[in-house]
């Protein structure tokens, strides 16, 4: 950035690593002087590259190599929340194709721009030896996968690999443009259920009569279950109000009995990996979606379940404890009462405000 007199002092500034650094020399600021000024510039910027003043060189990491050590630092960062140290590695996965081996360090918000392009066009893939085109990723799937980079980012500048994060220059989907808002149909749920088999069509089922998290269903243990009861306890959360014990609808607790009959202690173990329980099912539950061409993500149906609890007649104070929210306002968010039901509700209230008038007149 060169020279300039500052208060009849030469003062030198440059930027180096993305910092911006500026000193007002010992120096008169004559001409005699400029050279030395210089020169001192110079000895502080090779200095500063050099680890020696001011900032400690950077640890040269690829981002392959880098994200398994992020990860070991999430299970023990989020060692309370396993589910939020799983949900960040597999939002990692598409970080992992794109960034590759890029430097850490020079990974810029340009490329993280070009990452948020690339991962809302469409390309293709294998599945099951076979190619086909990969869907355009939702908004909030989007802003999930952007925080979660935010997320690694801020860890490798502590690690030594990164300088700044460079998310801070990029936008995001707003929290109302990621709102999973979606309330399925009657006709809608019928033709998806007629689609979706097997561990799926069981797992979406439950989400829909119980009102529960995905990954709650798909982590059951069989010992959570009391048949003679028909309760199911759900043993961890996020909060403590996601450690709750859920009555059972009687569809639920049959699928639950033939779901005992199982290898292992999961009420959906994972056919691909003994011990285990199934972790996901984008595929087919995407590939059911296509079929009927109706496009919603399995936690749209516990928005659903809410929806119709509500005009069922079911308060909000019990619906908040049953969907395990540690307050009502995220209950709130959930409920999307259909035309139908607005409708009534105005009829309703008009009936109550006649009857009223009545009551008046005759008095």
């Amino acid at each position: 950035m060169g020279l300039r007199n500052m208060r009849g002092k030469w003062q030198y500034r440059f930027r180096v690593h993305g910092q911006d650094v500026c000193v007002i020399t010992a120096w008169e600021a004559t001409e005699r002087n400029r050279k030395k000024a210089l020169q001192q510039e110079t000895a502080h910027r090779q200095a500063i590259l050099e680890g020696r003043w001011g900032f400690r060189p950077l640890q040269p990491r690829s981002f392959t190599d880098a994200l398994p050590e992020f990860i070991e630092w999430c299970k023990v960062e989020y060692r309370d929340k396993p589910e939020t140290w799983r949900r960040i590695q597999t939002s990692m996965a598409s970080c992992a194709e794109f960034f590759g081996k890029s430097m850490v360090s020079m990974i810029q918000p340009g490329q993280v721009e070009r990452y948020k392009v690339w991962r809302q066009t469409p390309r293709a893939v294998t599945v099951d030896g076979e190619t086909e085109w990969s869907r355009v990723v939702r908004a909030v799937t989007l802003k999930h996968d952007l925080d979660n980079l935010s997320v690694f980012f801020r860890w490798a500048v502590k690690a030594e690999y990164a300088r700044q994060n460079p998310l801070k220059d990029v936008g995001r989907p707003s929290d109302a443009a990621a709102l999973r808002q979606r309330v399925l149909t009657l006709a809608e749920e019928k033709a998806y259920f007629a689609r979706a088999k097997g561990n799926l069509g069981k797992v979406a089922r439950l989400i829909l009569l119980q009102g529960m998290r995905p990954e709650e269903v798909m982590r059951a243990r069989k010992e959570d279950l009391d048949q003679e009861k028909g309760l199911l306890r759900i043993q961890y959360g996020k909060t403590r109000a996601a450690r709750r014990t859920l009555k059972l609808t009687q569809e639920s607790r049959s699928i639950l009995a033939a779901q005992m009959r199982t290898h292992g202690p999961w009420l959906f173990p994972s056919p691909k990996k003994p011990g285990a329980h199934i972790a996901k099912l984008n595929g087919p539950h995407d590939r059911a979606c296509d079929a009927i061409g109706v496009q919603f993500v399995l936690y749209d149906l516990r928005h659903t379940f809410a929806t119709r609890m509500v005009e069922a007649g079911v308060d909000l104070v019990a619906l908040k404890q049953i969907l395990g929210h540690s307050d009502i306002r995220v209950t709130m968010r959930y409920v999307h009462p259909t035309q139908a039901h607005q409708d009534a509700a105005m009829d309703i209230y008009d009936q109550l405000n006649e009857k009223r008038r009545r009551a008046e007149t005759v008095q």
